[in-house]
């Protein structure tokens, strides 16, 4: 795991904080860790990041953290640099488990241990440490893969500049790779 002070959004949850029957918790990340965030990921802003959690254990000592994810992020416009703001909303859905915990079991054959896995599988649980879930990361990271790579405003056009060395209009290249060689074979 990463130290305290690399993680932008840190929001460490105990096992022992959380009851046989679940618990439902808002994270709301503070203006200095979207601040953060927002280097980080390389953008303009992150306005706001809202997690609404229901977090119930697995298994005998993992977490489940279900729920939606919130937030608004302002990048710039690829072709124009405008800022951009986006709204990001997304699905939770993350496991946590002991970092000696078994792996779980393939589903078509419950007695495998095999390391092939499918797009239906489940992905792997993160790892706890000290029985304690690092669900800020799990989110900072579920929010970066959320982002627009290329946002772009809807009424941007990308014209290339004019090159003022050209004064002549493209023409297709007619030159032939071969000729050398057809010039050799003349000789």
């Amino acid at each position: 795991m990463q130290g305290d002070s690399q993680i932008e959004f840190s929001r460490r949850i105990a096992m022992s904080d959380i009851p046989q029957g679940g618990k439902d918790m808002t994270l709301e990340a503070s203006e200095a860790e979207r601040r953060a965030l927002a280097k980080r990921f390389g953008v303009v802003e992150v306005t706001s990041l809202t997690a609404f959690l229901n977090i119930r254990p697995w298994r005998k000592r993992g977490l489940t953290v279900e729920g939606a994810l919130q937030a608004v992020v302002v990048q710039e416009c690829v072709v124009t640099l405008d800022p951009l703001e986006q709204t990001i909303e997304e699905e939770v859905f993350v496991r946590f488990a002991p970092e000696d915990a078994p792996p779980p079991k393939h589903r078509s054959d419950p007695s495998a241990a095999d390391l092939s896995f499918s797009v239906a599988d489940d992905d792997p649980p993160e790892p706890m440490f000290n029985d304690t879930a690092e669900v800020g990361e799990a989110l900072s990271e579920l929010l970066a893969m959320s982002l627009d790579p290329y946002p772009r405003k809807p009424e941007a056009v990308f014209t290339p500049p004019e090159d003022p060395d050209d004064d002549e209009p493209d023409e297709p290249e007619t030159h032939n790779p071969f000729a050398v060689l057809k010039d050799l074979k003349d000789d």
